[in-house]
């Protein structure tokens, strides 16, 4: 029998890489985890599914010597799976010393790479290029003065062009000009040297697909429904339902034509905003998203089926959509909710309840729930960030 290629995760210390770990780990393979933090609380470590753990600060050198030293040597080469915008951004820079030694996501047309279609105005302009609605958006220069266009839209929202050296936290949603000359200050004291404005859409719903492609075999699952987000209309989903493909009258197409023609291998998370009859995109994230991990309630691996066509395992046996639709919670979002008064403790307890599927809770791997949990009430005391 032949040897397993081996898992190597690479990502923050957050649920996304839980998700990808609990994962593999449930279809019997344990994973080899490269954690960036700054900080001593590293929950993710004590999944029951970890075969190897490093813990390493945000410096791309150090993470890819740390590659190259620990991992060169294993025989068949090992699949890299980021989980963050920065480790995905590293490995993308990094393509030719580590596809040497490693199986990698990426793009084969050598006209695109995961870097340049991480910057947001360049993904608008391919967006826009290939006929995908998609919010209008500027790209604002921060060293220049009378900086905001005269064609501005309010409300719009502003962004870091490159969300990998960000945080959700920079967003704003700007109502009008003075709202956009505060936010502006802010972005320029924060040193950003750009960032990108778009029209602000008051969508009614918004969804999400995860996914993974290879080779033009795209795996689209089912489609999320972020019934509750926070931070609101900004911020990730707190509660949400899977949905099957069939019961939307959407035609995902052209975006689907894009993946194809940027010849894109890997995970996806593709953020829809919906209003009235149309749909706009709002963002593709060239990574494994933390909500990958959810359909697994219904057997579908996503992250698993991805791992098995790069290294042109057969997937016939594997199942690849959703059957019945089942609603789920991130409990820490929702538990902010509840905090800031968005919800109230009859509506968070109906969600609780009608979850099949949370992103901590584990009834087979306890631990990294506990020591969230503790590490919470630790930092609190020892006033660390």
């Amino acid at each position: 029998m032949s040897k397993n290629n081996e898992a190597i995760i690479v990502g923050g210390n957050h649920h996304n890489m839980l998700g990808v770990i609990r994962a593999f780990g449930e279809k019997k393979i344990l994973s080899n985890i490269i954690i960036i933090n700054n900080n001593r609380y590293c929950f993710i470590k004590k999944s029951k599914y970890v075969k190897n753990c490093d813990i390493i600060k945000e410096n791309e050198k150090d993470i890819i010597n740390l590659l190259n030293t620990k991992y060169t040597k294993i025989n068949p080469k090992p699949v890299l799976i980021p989980t963050s915008d920065f480790a995905a951004l590293i490995i993308d820079k990094n393509k030719s010393l580590l596809s040497k030694n490693f199986i990698i996501p990426g793009m084969s047309n050598n006209n695109f790479s995961v870097v340049n279609l991480m910057n947001k105005y360049n993904q608008y302009k391919l967006v826009k290029e290939y006929g995908i609605n998609i919010a209008k958006s500027w790209l604002l220069d921060l060293s220049v003065k009378n900086v905001i266009p005269d064609d501005m839209i309010y409300p719009c929202i502003i962004k870091p062009v490159v969300s990998a050296f960000a945080t959700k936290g920079d967003i704003t949603i700007c109502n009008n000009k003075d709202d956009l000359l505060i936010a502006i200050e802010y972005y320029q004291k924060l040193n950003y040297k750009e960032a990108i404005v778009q029209e602000y859409i008051n969508f009614d719903k918004e969804f999400g697909l995860i996914g993974c492609i290879h080779k033009d075999k795209i795996i689209l699952p089912g489609v999320i429904v972020k019934e509750r987000i926070y931070p609101q209309r900004r911020g990730n989903v707190s509660f949400g339902i899977i949905k099957r493909i069939n019961e939307f009258n959407i035609d995902f197409k052209k975006i689907f034509d894009l993946l194809k023609v940027i010849e894109y291998s890997g995970m996806f998370d593709i953020e829809i905003f919906i209003k009235g009859n149309e749909f706009y995109l709002n963002e593709i994230n060239f990574r494994n998203s933390g909500n990958s991990y959810l359909y697994t309630y219904e057997g579908v691996y996503i992250v698993y089926l991805w791992y098995l066509m790069a290294i042109n395992k057969e997937i016939s046996l594997e199942k690849t959509e959703v059957n019945y639709e089942f609603y789920f919670t991130d409990e820490v979002l929702e538990l902010k909710q509840l905090i800031s008064k968005n919800i109230n403790f009859k509506e968070s307890n109906k969600a609780r309840k009608e979850s099949k599927i949370s992103f901590l809770f584990n009834k087979n791997d306890k631990k990294p729930l506990l020591y969230k949990s503790l590490y919470a009430v630790l930092r609190r005391i020892n006033n660390d960030k």
